[in-house]
């Protein structure tokens, strides 16, 4: 077979299997909000992150390492004079630098305490609303945000965003920890310089899923006409579309005037484009905060039933959105 890389031009870069039908969709429909699979960590810290970037780089690059999957992105690939779509690895100057990990503050004209402590929210937002680009980037990015210090602990929001076809989200939690970990392992100079792939860590969150390149097993593929590109459509009742003229948000005036920056100073993002996205997003954004006596009796009605406290969460919301179907429609039988 005659391969004729359009996009390959990196001898670093090797093809590592095309891609399934359901990863296509996935991409395809993730500029649509779908399939978005960012997550958020509030992280406590007596290391100051941010004057150990270099430090926090290093793990980066360890963790990525471990895994296959943070090393790859897309690529389209004429064969036999078709446009076949490819998982690749990605350059190794894509893989070795850092790009894709901000760190980032926030500013504002008031700057009080409470508004800095819920960045956080805008940001990991604005992630549902800025799909990744798997043809020119490794298929996840980072940031960190600095929150307000306390006494004892430097305190940051920490935003991860996979694309769907590396993690299903399941084990994001125990990578991300792993991810940590390191980082604490590379300031206590537990981790030293590494001269060959032997030498490197091995990973104990690893797990083993379809879509992983060592894996010989292809996942569960669906059929589409192969002249059409394939798609998923949602359908949006009217009495649930934004009524975008007239929709007021209650946090416009908390961030009205507020900004992100990098550490040199370079404006990154501000409230306003944030707003702005959510207006054209049939999506919004809903915050469930418990308090402590709440979210402990939920966590032992979980283990005392043997569920995962995550399917208590996900039912809780299924029962909310019927309500608010059921309101919205004026159909109580919904």
């Amino acid at each position: 077979m005659n391969a004729l890389f359009n996009v390959i031009n990196d001898e670093d870069q090797r093809l590592i299997r095309e891609l399934y039908t359901v990863e296509r969709v996935i991409d395809k429909d993730q500029f649509k909000g779908k399939y978005v699979n960012p997550r958020l960590f509030l992280v406590s810290s007596k290391l100051d992150l941010y004057a150990n970037q270099n430090l926090v780089h290093r793990a980066f690059y360890e963790w990525k390492q471990l895994h296959p999957l943070l090393r790859v992105s897309f690529a389209q690939v004429k064969v036999d004079n078709k446009i076949k779509h490819y998982l690749i690895q990605a350059p190794k100057e894509q893989v070795e630098n850092s790009d894709n990990v901000h760190f980032i503050y926030y500013k504002s004209k008031s700057d009080n305490k409470d508004e800095i402590d819920k960045c956080w929210k805008l940001l990991y937002e604005n992630e549902y609303y800025n799909p990744i680009d798997s043809n020119k980037s490794l298929l996840w990015r980072a940031f960190f945000v600095q929150l307000t210090k306390n006494d004892i602990f430097f305190r940051y929001g920490f935003i991860i965003n996979f694309h769907h076809s590396i993690t299903d989200g399941k084990n994001a939690y125990c990578i991300v920890q792993e991810l940590f970990k390191i980082i604490e392992d590379v300031y206590a100079g537990k981790i030293c310089t590494r001269n060959t792939d032997n030498d490197r860590l091995g990973s104990k969150y690893e797990l083993f899923y379809p879509n992983d390149p060592r894996s010989g097993e292809k996942a569960p593929d669906f059929e589409y006409t192969a002249n059409e590109e394939p798609s998923v459509v949602t359908l949006v009742p009217d009495y649930l579309k934004p009524n975008v003229k007239n929709e007021a948000f209650e946090d416009e005036k908390i961030f009205e005037d507020g900004n992100f920056f990098t550490l040199d100073g370079k404006h990154f993002l501000n409230s306003k484009e944030i707003f702005d996205k959510r207006r054209k997003s049939v999506h919004r954004m809903c915050y469930l905060d418990l308090e402590q006596e709440t979210f402990s009796k939920l966590v032992k009605k979980s283990t005392d039933l043997k569920i995962k406290l995550n399917g208590c969460f996900e039912m809780i919301a299924l029962l909310a959105w019927r309500r608010v179907v059921r309101q919205a429609s004026g159909d109580i039988h919904l």
